[in-house]
């Protein structure tokens, strides 16, 4: 029974569907009796596995059939969709793949069944059941549908537009997932035109990749000289505003370490549009703010020069103030030691006249007397 469940190549899910239940009907007796070890059943619960595993296989073979031919008649609408841009319905796709799976290697009586358990669970279907020959012969009508009248609406569409390679690529896939072979003629065409179309389409879609990459390489351009400009112009300001600061106001009004401070604010701007917006390092307008940087360096520079003149000057006016005051110390002090001496003077000869008449006046009065 092993054997003929094997090499059956026509029996159909009803026919298994009976089988199984006349096996497990004729199991309850034995077990009743307290056979469950008895040799008959073990070999008639290996004839179910066995069985079970075809019907199941069969099931699936007969599902998948009529969800393919449900599907493929409307062949007529799908190859418009299909050659509008649509997609192959699954249910019409992966045939091949499909009956490579349910379809045993090799004839599966010939298998080795030392393990019986996981032959059991792994054999396939004759590859000569009639079940898969049915199959086959309508995958085989189908695909040669699809081949002719694909084949003559790939030629109805002009021949030479590269947008219908995907169209060609799917067709050719699934003809030859439904088992016709490249040899036949309108396979052969269809190939050859979706060799064709595709070479026009790899050419038109590297120009347009190409076209792409300008458009971006353009808007980066455009892009990094917004970003350039922006710093320039920035630093370009705040360097302005220090010179003049440093023209108009003159040395009081500066303040060491602004220039410093500008020139470090450019840097980071610099800093921030390379590392953020990825602007060029070397963009010429980012190397004209750097330049500008390097101005208010100088700028800082040329106040520190320029107070620490103003400072040397200041101190020459404190020295020759101070120089003056003490000239002018000096000659009050010279005046007033003059005035101090013609006045000593004055009194010297004031006092000398005053005894002298009082000398003659004594001499006057001896004279009388």
């Amino acid at each position: 029974l092993q054997e003929r469940i094997l090499r059956d190549l026509r029996d159909s899910p009803g026919r298994l569907k009976t089988m199984l239940q006349g096996l497990e009907d004729g199991q309850h007796p034995i077990v009743e009796h307290g056979g469950a070890r008895n040799v008959t059943l073990l070999v008639t619960n290996r004839c179910i596995a066995l069985a079970r595993r075809k019907l199941r296989l069969l099931l699936e073979l007969s599902q998948r059939q009529e969800e393919f031919m449900q599907f493929d008649s409307q062949r007529d609408l799908l190859l418009q969709r299909v050659a509008q841009g649509g997609s192959m319905p699954p249910q019409l796709c992966n045939t091949h793949k499909f009956l490579a799976r349910l379809v045993h290697k090799g004839n599966p009586w010939d298998a080795d069944r030392t393990d019986f358990e996981a032959f059991a669970a792994s054999f396939g279907l004759p590859v000569a059941h009639s079940h898969v020959d049915r199959f086959r012969l309508k995958l085989q009508e189908a695909g040669l549908w699809w081949a002719r009248n694909g084949l003559q609406a790939l030629q109805d569409s002009g021949g030479g537009q590269s947008s219908d390679h995907a169209f060609a690529e799917k067709l050719v896939n699934a003809v030859t997932d439904m088992g016709i072979a490249t040899s036949v003629q309108p396979m052969a065409e269809i190939m050859r035109i979706a060799q064709q179309r595709k070479r026009l389409w790899e050419i038109e879609e590297l120009a347009r990749k190409k076209r792409e990459l300008e458009t971006r390489q353009e808007e980066v351009r455009k892009q990094n000289e917004r970003t350039a400009g922006w710093v320039l112009r920035e630093a370009r300001q705040m360097l302005g505003t220090l010179q003049a600061r440093t023209q108009a106001g003159g040395p009081g009004s500066m303040v060491l370490g602004e220039a410093e401070e500008a020139a470090a604010k450019v840097d980071k701007m610099i800093s921030s549009a390379v590392a953020i917006q990825k602007c060029p390092a070397m963009h010429p307008l980012l190397q004209m703010a750097a330049q500008v940087a390097a101005s208010c360096r100088e700028e800082e520079v040329t106040r520190k020069r320029l107070l620490a003149a103003e400072k040397r000057r200041q101190e020459r006016s404190a020295r020759d103030r101070q120089e003056k005051a003490k000239q002018a110390a000096e000659a009050a002090a010279a005046a007033a030691a003059a005035d101090t001496a013609e006045r000593e003077y004055e009194r010297e000869v004031a006092h000398s006249s005053s005894d002298e008449n009082d000398a003659s006046s004594s001499d006057g009065c001896s004279s009388a007397s």
